[in-house]
């Protein structure tokens, strides 16, 4: 009660008075945790900012009464959709006020004529309908009949290794400028049924589909001609099934690798990851399988030298495919077989850094564990706060 509710609100958070203050007072974090604790534990906040949470979940945008699309700012403007240009360079992302709100849409548009004048290769996301809906909607991105057959593409690392001959083995050792896409015969039911249609293409499996070409350009990116189809229930549903964060295999796949870590039963851990190694892939039973070690790569074909580790990082990634993003990165980077160069942590806050008098940095990169940060030294005579600013 010391402190209302309007003057909390009535903060506009620039944080100027912080860098001007004489004592060096930071009060704006504490005053956007006590307006956070204002709408999370007692659903209080201003009439206005109801108004426009409630418009974000019912229009997608906070601008209530506006009668334009995504896309109406920039007719007669000549802007190229980045659907429809996967390969332009730089993404201008416009955002709900420059497209939707008046008087801000001629800065969206004086922007475009910078750019143009500029010489610079750039494209807009669209007006939100069918191929570039899946840039900010979460539940099309998931799943989506109209969806998974142009973005809701699987990487071909991913499904490749289950593949019956040497088609993958061929795209794989490729140069990446020289990659393209390709139909395989998978020995995965739910990639591929097994048999083909009166057109020559091949009947789905049980969680996967052949595609036509994708939108994306093959050389920079992992896109397969498969689709991913087991979650196309909640978009044809309009939204109203449950979307599937956990499901109960994802406990038998910690379990076995558990038991993989610690020299466990191997008769245990075949019998844990043929519930759909065998059930839903079609697999022969993984009980003659050796344990292998963290090292194995994904394989799931017992004839081109699966073992245990093999067949649960194969089965734990399609399996639980599209129930949590980054996945595939977060189970690749606990197994060591990150891409060179990728990133394997969080950055540390800018606060926190400053506390430990280390250097604000990027991480990543090729020859670099995790992008550590290297030690700030300042400059002898260098007034600190400036310091501060400078970096």
């Amino acid at each position: 009660g010391a402190i209302n509710e309007e003057a909390l609100w009535d903060c506009l958070t620039g944080g100027a008075c912080v860098q001007v203050c004489p004592v060096g007072n930071e009060h704006v974090e504490t005053i956007v945790d006590m307006r956070r604790h204002l709408v999370m534990e007692q659903a209080s906040m201003p009439e206005t900012a109801m108004n426009a949470l409630t418009s974000l979940e019912q229009r997608g945008h906070p601008w209530r009464g506006t009668t334009y699309t995504r896309t109406d700012w920039a007719e007669g403007l000549d802007v190229k959709i980045l659907a429809e240009h996967p390969d332009t360079e730089i993404l201008f992302w416009v955002g709900c006020t420059g497209a939707l709100e008046q008087r801000s849409q001629a800065v969206a548009r004086s922007m475009v004529n910078v750019l143009k004048r500029a010489g610079v290769d750039f494209a807009i996301l669209g007006d939100g309908q069918g191929r570039s809906s899946t840039w900010y909607s979460g539940t099309h991105w998931y799943s989506g009949p109209i969806n998974w057959g142009t973005w809701q593409r699987v990487d071909y690392k991913l499904i490749g290794p289950s593949d019956t001959g040497t088609d993958y083995d061929d795209w794989i050792n490729l140069n990446i400028n020289d990659r393209d896409e390709f139909i395989f015969q998978s020995s995965d039911k739910r990639i591929w049924d097994g048999t083909l249609s009166p057109d020559g293409t091949q009947n789905p499996g049980t969680q996967f589909g052949q595609t036509g070409n994708t939108t994306f350009i093959r050389e920079r990116y992992g896109f397969s001609r498969y689709g991913h189809t087991r979650f196309d229930h909640i978009s044809a549903s309009n939204n109203a099934s449950d979307i599937v964060l956990f499901r109960p295999s994802e406990l038998d796949f910690i379990r076995a690798e558990a038991l993989l870590n610690t020299g466990g039963s191997t008769a245990e851990i075949a019998a844990l990851l043929d519930r759909t190694h065998v059930i839903d892939g079609g697999y022969d039973s993984a009980a003659s399988l050796a344990a292998g070690s963290i090292s194995d790569p994904l394989q799931p074909q017992h004839d081109k030298g699966a073992t245990l580790w093999s067949v649960l990082k194969y089965e734990k990634l399609v399996d639980l495919l599209g129930t949590f993003s980054g996945r595939e990165y977060w189970e690749k980077r606990g197994w060591g077989e990150l891409t060179p160069g990728n990133p394997i942590q969080f950055p540390v806050p800018a606060k926190d850094l400053e506390t430990l008098q280390l250097m604000l940095y990027s991480f990543g990169g090729v020859g670099q564990t995790g992008g550590a940060p290297k030690i700030a030294v300042r400059p002898a005579g260098e007034d600190p706060k400036e310091w501060r600013l400078r970096r």
